[in-house]
């Protein structure tokens, strides 16, 4: 009778505890995630989005943000790393960059309508040297959302080089970034060299003219503006050069003033 009742009460208080409820703990180890991530703690901030996908594999946020972090916690040089066959950190690394495109394709799929999902994408094969891939995630979400600046400097920064085939297509991404951000140096200097390669020397001289009054380098802008010039016959490229030679740059000034 003793032991009857005692597997009666047993059983009764398994059948009393409370089920987990899986939206509870996703949301506790989503929570456990951001909090990590606040503080710099990268990896536990994987681990906790990685729990949360675990108990509510259906939320896409969860997914996104567990995709960001993969990529985030992966130091550029171990991407450099993927791209050696002989290195032997190549194998988690490229098991990193699986999950986080995984999770990315995933998360879309899970209805997240949001530029940030193509992006992440994009910054995730590039980050992993795959500029072609890059390209075509970040003319999607050019595509998709045109107001996205993201976008739009990602084309920008990925443009092909000048040996490539798409000399053209480097120009128009680089004058739609431009568009948006005028004074970017690195982007006027490229599309400077761009235009040249096309044989568009107008176009050329125009950018290294607005590249010489945007970096912070004379001596560096005075030697690119001299060599233009004298490939091309540029009348005004030598003389803004010939006028920031003459000109004492920042450094010079700080060192004559000690």
């Amino acid at each position: 009778m003793l032991v009857t009742l005692a597997v009666l009460c047993g059983s009764n208080a398994a059948a009393a505890e409370p089920t987990p409820d899986p939206v509870a703990l996703a949301r506790a180890a989503f929570d456990r995630g951001l909090e990590a991530r606040r503080l710099g703690d990268l990896p536990t901030a994987c681990a906790a989005f990685g729990d949360a996908v675990d108990h509510l594999p259906v939320w896409p946020l969860a997914r996104f943000e567990h995709a960001q972090c993969l990529r985030l916690v992966t130091p550029a040089t171990a991407w450099d790393a993927c791209q050696s066959p002989a290195s032997t950190a190549s194998e988690p690394c490229a098991t990193r960059r699986t999950q986080a495109l995984a999770a990315l394709v995933s998360a879309g799929e899970g209805g997240i309508r949001s530029p940030a999902v193509l992006i992440e994408t994009a910054r995730v094969h590039e980050d992993a040297g795959d500029l072609t891939a890059a390209r075509a995630a970040y003319a999607a979400a050019a595509r998709t959302f045109p107001a996205e600046i993201r976008a739009l400097e990602g084309l920008a920064r990925t443009a092909p080089d000048l040996t490539a085939s798409e000399p053209t297509v480097a120009r128009t991404d680089l004058e739609a970034w431009l568009a948006r951000s005028p004074h970017d140096p690195a982007a006027l200097w490229r599309l400077a060299e761009v235009c040249e390669g096309l044989g568009d020397v107008s176009c050329a001289e125009g950018a290294w003219l607005r590249f010489a009054d945007r970096t912070t380098c004379r001596p560096r802008a005075a030697a690119l503006l001299r060599a233009f010039a004298e490939r091309t016959g540029s009348r005004a490229a030598a003389e803004r050069a010939r006028k920031l030679a003459a000109t004492p740059s920042d450094s010079r000034r700080g060192k004559v003033a000690d």
